[in-house]
């Protein structure tokens, strides 16, 4: 295969990173956040390169040469569960703009212009509601292939932050 027909899987795991609890507040149930679904790009050409973006609603949209192949399906956005004290606001953050994901012979990629919902690279601030012990955080970014890019099976992690107000 040419590198303008090269399939490139990736999945990007969510390992959280921090778990902070609250300020003066007298919170006293601590904040944590779990992965309940890994974002993932799915698989693409990546042609001379270009970028692939998955939204908080789990579309996938590619730039530059990049084509979706679209027997892959297992893109989707990815998904935090973040547990804490309801009605208590929680500032939810990236801990860094971006990351780098790797396949077994050391190629990357960088991943970038988050979204926790609020828009790319935006903070968020969520509310567990009234009688709920957590609430359900979508994860996008955007991945950006080079040219060439090595075929294979990309991963990495990033870390969240979340703190009470």
């Amino acid at each position: 295969m040419g590198n303008n027909s090269k399939k490139i899987a990736l999945t990007c795991a969510v390992v959280p990173l921090s778990f902070l609890a609250g300020k003066v507040q007298a919170q006293t149930v601590p904040i944590f956040i779990s992965a309940t679904q890994e974002l993932n790009f799915g698989a693409f050409s990546a042609g001379a390169g270009g970028t692939v973006t998955m939204s908080t609603g789990g579309t996938r949209s590619v730039s530059g040469s990049v084509v979706p192949v679209a027997a892959g399906g297992f893109e989707r956005q990815g998904n935090l569960l973040i547990s804490g004290e309801a009605n208590f606001a929680i500032d939810v953050v990236m801990t860094a703009s971006s990351f780098t994901v790797s396949e077994v012979g050391g190629d990357t990629m960088n991943v970038n212009n988050f979204d926790l919902g609020g828009g790319a690279g935006n903070a968020i601030v969520v509310t567990i509601p009234t009688g709920a012990t957590s609430i359900n955080v979508p994860v996008g970014g955007r991945l950006n292939v080079g040219s060439p890019q090595t075929e294979g099976t990309y991963s990495g992690s990033y870390s969240i932050t979340a703190n009470y107000q």
